[in-house]
């Protein structure tokens, strides 16, 4: 699903806790970020100040439910 635009992203790494699988962010390129790492979330932040990566990009969970965690901060009717 796609990760909507100008999410405040100190709220959506605050509601990743509550996630029970995994949550990636996955490029075009298919490059996943496994957002459960620091490292990575730092790496993202970075990342998320280019609006056409984010465009081309989506958010993927291991564990579907996560998807209804995440919902506010995920893109309506965007495929999973």
């Amino acid at each position: 699903m796609k990760l909507k635009k100008d999410v405040d992203l100190k709220s959506f790494f605050e509601r990743l806790k509550l996630c029970r699988g995994d949550v990636f962010f996955v490029s075009r390129e298919k490059d996943r970020l496994n957002l459960s790492s620091m490292l990575t979330r730092m790496i993202f932040l970075t990342i998320s100040k280019n609006e056409e990566i984010m465009a081309s990009s989506r958010i993927e969970c291991t564990d579907d439910g996560d998807y209804d965690v995440l919902k506010a901060f995920l893109e309506a009717g965007a495929e999973q």
